[in-house]
Formats: structure tokens, sequence, C-alpha cells
């Protein structure tokens, strides 16, 4: 993980400790519920790959805005895929890597809103 976005990650609580970058694998997310991906491009690359992820892989600011329309008590997971929201322009969050400090707290802030967003 880039320093700046692990800085940005510890001023939201977490760590970088032990953090190791991977190529992502079928069996890492064959189990899954739902599959999110930063950026649409990620996403389609993704489903290019493995065309059986399809149902339920997303771009996570879709499924952030998605979720905006579930009721309060709603299991937003399953909202998401019985809804299948369709991306927008503006869903993805830009890769800050090597963009500097204000692309890294842009993208880190992004993020945690739609995390906070569909499992807070």
């Amino acid at each position: 993980m880039e320093d700046l976005m692990a800085g940005e990650l510890a001023t939201r609580g977490g760590s970088a400790e032990g953090f190791q970058a991977r190529q992502l694998h079928y069996d890492a997310v064959a189990d899954a519920d739902l599959v999110l991906a930063l950026e649409s491009h990620h996403r389609r690359v993704l489903i290019e790959e493995y065309p059986q992820l399809h149902k339920k892989t997303f771009v996570l600011g879709t499924a952030a805005r998605a979720v905006d329309e579930a009721l309060p008590d709603e299991d937003k997971i399953a909202f998401i895929l019985r809804r299948r929201p369709q991306r927008r322009p503006g869903d993805s969050i830009g890769d800050p890597y090597r963009r500097g400090p204000a692309a890294a707290q842009k993208a880190a802030a992004e993020i945690q809103l739609a995390v906070d967003k569909i499992f807070g």
C-alpha cells in the first residue's frame, strides 16, 4: 500500500500492518456474497476474467448509491443483489496511486463514505 493511503487509513482508525498486494484469483471471491470494485474498469476486467461473478460484482460507488433506497432495517447486501443497480458516471473512485496527498485524501474519504453506507 502506498504510504499516503496507509496514512489515510491510519487517520480513519485502520492499519496497513501486514497488508500485501496480490493478484485477485477466483478462489478468493468465489464464496463471497458481494464483490466490490473501486472503478468500473476493474469490475469489467474482473467479469471478463470470471463471468460467473457478474451477478454479484458491483462498483463500490454504485452499491453505496443504491442502498440509499433501502429501508432502514433491510439487509443492504441482499438489497443490492436484488436491485442490481446500474453504474452511473461518478460511481467510480479514482485510483490515487502516485497522484499526491489530495488524491489519496479524496479516495479515502469516498471509500469510507461508501463502506459506511453499505456496512455501517
